[in-house]
């Protein structure tokens, strides 16, 4: 890689984090990257996680429950039941093995994990946050925490 793109690695709250400076460093390194998987696994592949901030204990939303009184056993049957009243709707859009996926972007809490297999959505998504009050995602630069 040319000077001009860096990468450095930093300790951040006991995890290594890897910074790149510009759009084409994290291009090359994910394609190093995904080479470098596959050669040493062929059918292996690399996903990606779009987030604005660094969560070191990522939970799916179905687990991110403020009251420690439900059991995960309790959950996920609470998901089951969510998809089994979802399913019997008849619609074709929702009869699918991996309905929790597709569920999470109607706001249903689930035990799925957003990853992709594209970095250039996964940056969309770690770039925008959703505005609540215009129901529109914007840019992160737009948004003031505070």
């Amino acid at each position: 890689m040319k000077e001009k793109h860096r990468l450095e690695i930093e300790q951040m709250n006991g995890m290594l984090c890897l910074h790149l400076n510009s759009p084409i460093a994290l291009s090359r390194f994910a394609a190093f990257l995904r080479q470098t998987v596959k050669a040493e696994n062929s059918s292996a592949f690399l996903l990606c996680r779009g987030q604005t901030n660094h969560s070191p204990e990522i939970k799916p939303s179905l687990f991110r429950v403020q009251n420690d009184a439900y059991h995960v056993d309790q959950l996920l049957k609470a998901e089951e039941k969510v998809i089994g009243k979802v399913q019997k709707s008849g619609l074709k859009r929702f009869m699918r093995s991996n309905l929790p996926a597709l569920l999470q972007h109607y706001g249903v809490r689930t035990s799925w994990l957003d990853v992709v297999d594209n970095l250039f959505v996964s940056v969309w998504f770690a770039t925008h946050y959703f505005d609540k009050i215009k129901k529109v995602y914007l840019p992160s630069s737009l948004h003031s925490e505070g």
